[in-house]
């Protein structure tokens, strides 16, 4: 019989509350979700060690993955296949009290063009996690990030205050924004991606797209100055509309909204974030 170094006692027998696997790369076709294309899809998984153990045996993880992986067929929302799989490592590892799995990957969808109807891809990042625990305890975790434009209310007002109430100039200087959003919640509860990058990007004063042709732009520069917001009027719109499109969501899950603005007219960029309990973002309601 083969020796099992892993299971040896340690010479310090002291418990280690993260083990395991990280950048494991899957491919994408099974955890294909709605209308997002999944690409770069990368896994971390971790258990807990004991004290008494020496090592863990990471071909168990890989193995879980491996096989969970085979078995999906991409209908199941991407926050419970993640919560499905560190359920599966928990098991093999029998020696272990708690599993986490992390899947990073970057996200496609299409959408046309505002006045050519051209298609174009669209891309944002996607973070999902899940914790569970022999005791029961199990939560779940989703960020989502992608882009578009803020054009800036202040510039927009003080423009037209200077050329006189006479003339209808709309203009202003715009950046192109970075919005993020996290949700930390129970693994009872469902978040589905698609609908959080929806509200994410109705947040923002206009779209990004990668294929314009000319009315194209002019209608995007429209929306954009027509629609001034700050990052921070952007933080809050995106706070309310996600309460509203969550309403199930318990009172005491986490919600984080971030947007960072790449200004075009300062060296320097912008950050407003909120973050706090689902209670507090209901109260804009």
């Amino acid at each position: 019989m083969l020796p099992d170094v892993q299971s040896e006692k340690p010479e310090f027998p002291l418990r280690l509350g993260r083990v395991g696997i990280v950048g494991l790369l899957v491919p994408s076709g099974s955890l294909q979700n709605g209308l997002l294309v999944l690409q770069d899809a990368r896994i971390d998984a971790f258990v807990e060690l004991p004290s008494e153990q020496r090592g863990i045996h990471s071909s168990r993880t890989y193995e879980a993955v491996y096989q969970f992986l085979m078995r999906l067929n991409g209908k199941v929302e991407l926050d419970s296949a993640v919560l499905g799989l560190a359920l599966e490592v928990l098991q093999r590892h029998e020696y272990s009290d708690s599993a986490e799995v992390v899947l990073r990957a970057r996200a496609y969808d299409i959408t046309n063009s505002p006045m050519t109807s051209k298609p174009s891809y669209r891309w944002s990042r996607i973070k999902v996690a899940a914790r569970v625990s022999k005791g029961g305890r199990s939560s779940k975790l989703l960020e989502v990030s992608t882009l578009g434009i803020t054009a800036c209310p202040c510039a927009k007002k003080v423009v037209q205050a200077m050329a006189g109430e006479e003339y209808d100039l709309t203009a202003t200087h715009m950046q192109r924004t970075f919005g993020r959003v996290k949700f930390a919640y129970r693994s009872d509860e469902n978040v589905q991606v698609d609908r959080v990058l929806e509200v994410l990007r109705s947040s923002f004063s206009s779209q990004v797209l990668d294929l314009l042709k000319r009315p194209d732009e002019a209608r995007v520069v429209v929306d954009a100055v027509t629609n001034p917001l700050f990052i921070e009027d952007s933080v809050r719109i995106a706070v309310r509309s996600m309460v509203k499109a969550f309403p199930d969501l318990a009172d005491d899950d986490h919600l984080e909204v971030e947007m960072k603005s790449v200004e075009s007219i300062h060296s320097y960029d912008m950050v407003a974030r909120f973050s706090g309990l689902f209670k507090e973002a209901k109260s804009l309601l």
